[in-house]
């Protein structure tokens, strides 16, 4: 089922309307697949489909802080603005998390997102997080050894809403080009 509330809250948002078509595609993709731990594979998706499109977004990897606590996280930084969807699905489906949900934080200075986030921070407890396993990985072994081979890939695909293989292979070249966790 659609949301269209955050579905507009995204098209308001102020983003080039094809980045704007595949952000509401990532968060629909979410949204209805009730993820709650996709903001790695929803962040390299939307970095590898926004290059794709001609643009220079930049995965972060760090913290967020939201109602006390801080957790590990993934979202893509589009221009100096954050474009986070993954963080909904943290909060809305999350069968953990007992605070409000975090709506989609797209096209915002980090001053003005309702949390906050801190890229690059790692502490002692890192190496025990999910994220930390792909640290140093390219985006490409990352897609390609998903625990569902084609899944990554798949979605990438559906965010640029199209089946074809040439865009399948321009993409898995973006891929092979970039690290987890690489500084720009």
């Amino acid at each position: 089922m659609k949301n269209y509330e955050m579905i507009h809250q995204i098209q308001k948002a102020g983003l080039p309307k094809d980045a704007e078509r595949v952000v509401v595609r990532a968060f629909n993709y979410m949204n209805d697949g009730r993820e709650p731990d996709g903001c790695l594979s929803i962040s390299v998706s939307l970095c590898i489909s926004l290059e794709y499109l001609g643009y220079l977004p930049k995965l972060c990897i760090g913290k967020y802080w939201a109602f006390g606590h801080d957790y590990y996280h993934a979202w893509t930084e589009l221009d100096g603005r954050v474009i986070d969807v993954a963080i909904y699905g943290n909060t809305a489906f999350s069968q953990y998390w007992l605070d409000d949900v975090i709506q989609p934080q797209v096209n915002k200075l980090y001053s003005e997102t309702d949390v906050k986030y801190e890229p690059f921070v790692f502490d002692d407890d890192f190496k025990d997080a999910m994220i930390s396993l792909m640290m140093g990985k390219t985006f490409y072994y990352y897609c390609d050894n998903a625990p569902r081979r084609n899944a990554i890939w798949n979605r990438i695909l559906y965010y640029l809403d199209t089946s074809s293989l040439s865009v399948l292979s321009r993409v898995k070249d973006i891929s092979r080009c970039h690290v987890i966790g690489e500084k720009t």
